[in-house]
């Protein structure tokens, strides 16, 4: 790289972590309007193409988002999200005083494939239900989940999912009263068109995958999802204490 590129980037990385650090002190809070790129520009003594470019990485990052008109705002701060045996999605984001909301996009009843029914430990062609989920904190886009299970031991779920719109009381109803987590995955890729547009992405961004097996009392998977999560609004964190209070119960 010549110098005088490397310069350059030395410029815009400088920039974009010295307003990374005011929106980590609180200098720049959530919500909050940043100057425009010709106040920036004055202030940090470059051209408008360098601030651009620092703007532009923190979009990626989830940082910030730009209005079309009105300017970059500050985005929320990442969820801290516990995983442990009995996480609720509601439950998390609760404890981060933020508002859970759910829009139920589509329900079916299908015959599984090897994959949901080796997951959902059920036979090939049998039935089960799907729940597709829009997942929400305080109404921005979070995660986007298809959740599957076995129609033979949560039998009449979905019209019941449909009307609370809570999967933990659905479920309730049912005769599913206390389930736990039995594994989970966490991978990575980039979104397909559909879900950047779903989850009101910025191009670039890549999404988390996290898939997970809940059981009943008798060890029966009763739920087997795959979740798109938008890895700039969520970081995880696994509550040992509670994996180890679950083993040794």
């Amino acid at each position: 790289m010549r110098k005088v590129d490397q310069q350059a980037v030395y410029l815009w990385q400088g920039i974009r972590d010295a307003l990374k650090r005011e929106i980590k002190s609180g200098a720049l809070p959530e919500g909050s309007r940043l100057p425009s790129d010709i106040e920036l520009a004055e202030r940090f003594g470059v051209n408008r193409h360098t601030i651009r470019r620092a703007l532009s990485e923190m979009r990626s990052e989830g940082l910030v988002r730009a209005e079309r008109g009105k300017g970059t705002f500050v985005n929320k701060q990442p969820l801290g999200y516990k995983l442990g045996p009995r996480s609720r999605f509601t439950e998390n984001l609760l404890d981060n005083q933020r508002l859970a909301s759910r829009d139920i996009l589509e329900t079916q009843t299908l015959l599984a494939d090897r994959h949901v029914a080796r997951n959902l430990k059920i036979g090939v062609g049998e039935i089960a239900l799907l729940s597709i989920q829009l997942g929400k904190a305080d109404g921005i886009a979070l995660s986007l989940a298809h959740a599957y299970f076995p129609e033979s031991r949560t039998p009449g779920l979905l019209p019941i999912l449909k009307r609370e719109r809570s999967i933990t009381r659905a479920l309730a109803e049912v005769g599913v009263v206390n389930y736990r987590r039995k594994w989970a995955r966490i991978g990575a890729r980039m979104p397909t068109t559909g879900e950047t547009q779903l989850l009101a992405m910025e191009k670039g961004e890549p999404v988390l995958i996290y898939e997970n097996v809940d059981v009943d009392v008798a060890d029966l998977p009763i739920k087997y999802t795959s979740t798109v999560i938008r890895s700039s609004r969520l970081d995880f964190t696994i509550d040992f204490d509670e994996l180890i209070h679950e083993t040794s119960a």
